[in-house]
């Protein structure tokens, strides 16, 4: 069964949707709330909230979620909560105090708010892909999925929108353990699989992203920077790979709940806007 090239986009678009949405409706009241409770930067939050009020964020999976980011920003992120006295490490992990607390449960009561704004009218859409995601969630394990199976022990939200839009957030989390798994089985770095990928888009290299390595190794040539025939061979063996990857996580499923996800996931309202350029 091959369906990870039809879930991936849809998980991402309806995943994003519901950050747009919830900044769209909610966006001009996060300064204000979190200057309240002594914030100067939401760095990290938005991605670590409920971590932080189960009180399980690990270093481990911070560097693991934001792989792509510097090293030296990840940990000043969680450095500046932990000197500000906005996080504390408690047995599991970091554990927001109750002054962060209280915005970050405002900050996932909006997120439902606006999932639920997007879903609410699609109720029994909701309740069946719940049904076709659970034996997937269940069947994640940390040695083949660790940033998915990290997520997916986080508590399932009341709201029933919300939980799918986690749930989802942990679906999207397979395909990132996949495709990390996928470029490291070449040698490349997490810088290198950015910079490929820029240049396979015909794009300026990120600020965090260098390509001296692919040099190195033939798949990227400078002056000014471009892919390679050998870079384009490699990308293309890395997203097979992330495919074949994702795909051993729905594999518990026949093929007429695999093609029933798809459909569902497909027909779900969530829009974002077209990448141009």
């Amino acid at each position: 069964m091959d369906i990870a090239r039809s879930l991936a986009p849809e998980i991402d678009r309806l995943v994003i949707s519901v950050y747009l949405t919830t900044r769209e409706r909610h966006g001009l009241d996060v300064w204000d709330r979190a200057q309240a409770v002594g914030l100067d930067s939401i760095f990290l939050l938005n991605d670590v909230a409920e971590f932080l009020l189960a009180g399980c964020l690990t270093e481990e999976w911070a560097m693991r979620r934001f792989r792509y980011m510097d090293t030296a920003d990840v940990m000043g992120g969680l450095d500046s909560l932990r000197t500000g006295g906005q996080i504390i490490l408690a047995d599991d992990g970091y554990r927001a105090v109750p002054r962060l607390a209280e915005f970050l449960e405002w900050l996932l009561a909006s997120r439902a708010e606006s999932a639920a704004h997007q879903w609410s009218n699609v109720t029994s859409d909701v309740e069946e892909l719940e049904r076709l995601i659970a034996p997937v969630l269940a069947a994640l394990t940390p040695e083949e999925f660790p940033l998915a199976a990290g997520h997916q022990l986080l508590p399932d939200p009341a709201e029933p929108e919300l939980r799918l839009h986690q749930h989802l957030t942990t679906l999207r989390f397979v395909r990132a353990d996949a495709h990390g798994y996928a470029w490291a089985a070449p040698g490349l770095t997490a810088g290198d699989a950015v910079a490929l990928n820029a240049l396979w888009r015909g794009g300026a290299l990120p600020p965090n992203a260098s390509a001296t390595g692919l040099a190195a190794g033939g798949r990227a040539a400078a002056d000014p920077w471009r892919i390679t025939e050998a870079g384009v061979i490699l990308r293309d063996v890395i997203e097979v790979e992330t495919d074949r990857l994702n795909n051993a996580a729905f594999e518990i499923l026949d093929q007429a709940a695999a093609a029933r996800l798809v459909e569902l996931l497909r027909r779900l309202p969530g829009e974002v806007p077209v990448a141009t350029g």
